[in-house]
C-alpha cells in the first residue's frame, strides 16, 4: 500500500439514454451496462459494464467524459471525483471534470467523500480519514470497520459486529455510541439513518445523541438528503417523504432495486434495468434516463 498504512458504493450495471434529471433531450452515454451516479452539483456520473467510469455536467446537451476504466466504485462530491478501481486503488480529482487524478491510497474496500474530507475502509477494515487538500496525511481512526460515511464534521462507522457509532467536529474528535444489529448507516447534515438487521428503519435528527424516530419495516434501503428520506421495501417498493421525521410517505414506484436522493431530485433502478429520474415534488413525472442498470446513486 501507498502512501498510507492504508460508501448507495455501487455496483455494477447497458446502454444509458441520459437525459438532464431536469428535462430536456436524451444523450447516449458511451457503451454497454452502468452504474448511474448523480452528483449534489451538477454532475452525473456512470460505471459501464465494462468497469469504465464517465462523468458529465447534467446541464442539457452536456458531453461525456471517459474519468478512468477498472472502476467498481463512483463517488462524486462538489467538484470531486472520486473512483476506487478494482485493484484497490482509490483515485480522486478536484476541480473540471477532466482534471488529473491524485492517487490517495491502495487496499480499499470501500470510500466516501465529503467536502475536503475523503475516508477510506481498507480490506483489513481499518478506518482513515484526511481532511483538507487532496495530499493532507491520513489519519486512521478505527479497526474492524465496514463502511465509512461521512458528512459535513460527522464521520459515520458501522462495524464489521452490527455496531455503529458516529463523531462530531475533528477527526479524533470522540465516538457517540448509535446502535447495534445495523447493515446500513446514513448520514445528510443533522440526520442520522440506520437500517437494522430485522429490516427496521430508523431516522434521527439534531444531537448524535437525539432520539430514533421509527421509519418503516421491511427496509432494505435508506437515503437520506436536506429534508428527504427515501427507503426502498423488500417487496420492491420505494418510498420517499420530505420534511419532518414524522410526516407521512409518499409512494414513488414498484419494482425498484435501488433509490437515491440529492436535493429536489430522486433516481430509481427498476427491476427490468431502466433508471428513471424525476425533479421537483415527490409528485413529479419520471424521466426514463437509461437502461439496463443495475444501481443508481445520488451522492
Amino acid at each position: 500500500m501507498r502512501n498510507m498504512p492504508v460508501i448507495r458504493a455501487s455496483l455494477v450495471g447497458a446502454v444509458i439514454a441520459a437525459a438532464s434529471l431536469s428535462g430536456g433531450t436524451a444523450q447516449a452515454a458511451p457503451g454497454a451496462a452502468q452504474v448511474v451516479k448523480v452528483a449534489k452539483g451538477q454532475r452525473l456520473g456512470v460505471i459501464r459494464g465494462d468497469g469504465a467510469a464517465w462523468v458529465r455536467d447534467v446541464a442539457p446537451g452536456a458531453r461525456w467524459h471517459q474519468v478512468a476504466t477498472g472502476v467498481v466504485q463512483l463517488v462524486l462530491d462538489g467538484n470531486r471525483i472520486g473512483v476506487l478501481h478494482d485493484d484497490g486503488v482509490l483515485e480522486v480529482k478536484e476541480g473540471p471534470i477532466w482534471a488529473r487524478f491524485d492517487m490517495e491510497t491502495d487496499h480499499v474496500k470501500q470510500f466516501d467523500l465529503s467536502g475536503d474530507r475523503v475516508g477510506v475502509v481498507t480490506g483489513r477494515g481499518v478506518a482513515y480519514v484526511k481532511d483538507g487538500s487532496l495530499h493532507a496525511p491520513w489519519r486512521r481512526v478505527a479497526e474492524n470497520i465496514k463502511q465509512i460515511a461521512l458528512t459535513g464534521s460527522r464521520i459515520g462507522l458501522l462495524e464489521t459486529n452490527g455496531v455503529a457509532r458516529v463523531n462530531e467536529g475533528p477527526v479524533d474528535a470522540p465516538w457517540v455510541h448509535l446502535s447495534t444489529l445495523v447493515k446500513q448507516l446514513a448520514l445528510s447534515g443533522a440526520r442520522i439513518g440506520i437500517v437494522q438487521e430485522d429490516g427496521l428503519g430508523h431516522v434521527k435528527e439534531g444531537s448524535v445523541d437525539a432520539l430514533w424516530t421509527n421509519q418503516h419495516t421491511d427496509v432494505v434501503q435508506l437515503d437520506l438528503d436536506g429534508a428527504r428520506i427515501a427507503m426502498l421495501r423488500g417487496d420492491g417498493s420505494a418510498y420517499a417523504k420530505e420534511g419532518g421525521l414524522g410526516d407521512p410517505w409518499t409512494l414513488l414506484a414498484a419494482g425498484v432495486i435501488r433509490l437515491d436522493v440529492s436535493g429536489d431530485r430522486v433516481v430509481t433502478v427498476r427491476s427490468n434495468g431502466e433508471t428513471y429520474s424525476k425533479t421537483g415534488t415527490l409528485g413529479a413525472s419520471w424521466i426514463l434516463n437509461s437502461q439496463n442498470d443495475l444501481d443508481a446513486d445520488l451522492s
